[in-house]
């Protein structure tokens, strides 16, 4: 009876290591994709607050300002979103602008027609844009795309004044790429170019007017009789 019971119970430590054999790949992949997930959460995150902040400074800048002024809030981005710079190295890049791109753009508002008194019609102009790729100067009828993204101005911004539109992108590099067959598909279907854009109006004056050239980096676009 005693060797029959010992049996029964090395017999179920068996089956117990077995079914824990089978469990455990489960639970390491579960717990590994949870991981990946939250870092691209995180990630995430940090791109949209970055668009918040560096437009919330943007916003407060006076009437006339300089350049370099828009530079300097454009530098704060990595100390934002500290994520970039591990990107960028694991990418291969050169530094942290060369995964996060950061665009800080000013449209200013003006009537169709300029005889106009009452419900008036508005047009953008882009004024200046500062960043890696800055916005070309141009009209930007309403309906119409801010080249090269795909957003559009809010019909409810139109009006006397301006309005500032900041964007960011920075793509995603895995944490899992390469572990194995499995865990490197589930941290590929997470790659992609992260992208946020917002809107913020400008608060101490209608216009922000930027003067002087500004350091080399980033590139500063002054568009002639908008920015004035």
């Amino acid at each position: 009876m005693r060797s029959l019971l010992m049996a029964f119970g090395a017999s179920e430590r068996g089956v117990a290591a077995i079914e824990f054999a089978f469990i455990l790949p489960v639970l390491l992949v579960l717990l590994l994709g949870t991981f990946e997930i939250s870092k691209y959460i995180q990630t995430n995150n940090q791109v949209v607050r970055t668009v918040s902040m560096i437009g919330q400074m943007a916003s407060q800048l006076p009437a006339s300002a300089q350049a370099g002024d828009v530079q300097r809030i454009w530098s704060a981005a990595p100390l934002i979103a500290p994520e970039a710079l591990r990107t960028a190295e694991r990418l291969g890049r050169g530094g942290w602008s060369d995964a996060l791109s950061v665009t800080i753009t000013s449209i200013a508002f003006t009537k169709r027609d300029s005889a106009c008194q009452t419900a008036c019609e508005y047009e953008g102009n882009v004024a200046w844009s500062v960043g890696q790729s800055p916005v070309a100067c141009g009209k930007i009828p309403s309906g119409a795309a801010v080249a090269p993204t795909s957003e559009t101005i809010p019909s409810e911004l139109y009006g006397s004044g301006s309005v500032l539109f900041v964007r960011a992108t920075l793509p995603y590099a895995p944490y899992l790429a390469g572990t194995s067959n499995f865990l490197g598909g589930l941290a590929g279907s997470l790659t992609t170019t992260m992208a946020e854009s917002s809107w913020f109006l400008p608060r101490n004056a209608s216009r922000i007017v930027l003067s002087g050239t500004g350091a080399a980096n980033p590139q500063v676009r002054l568009c002639p009789g908008v920015n004035s």
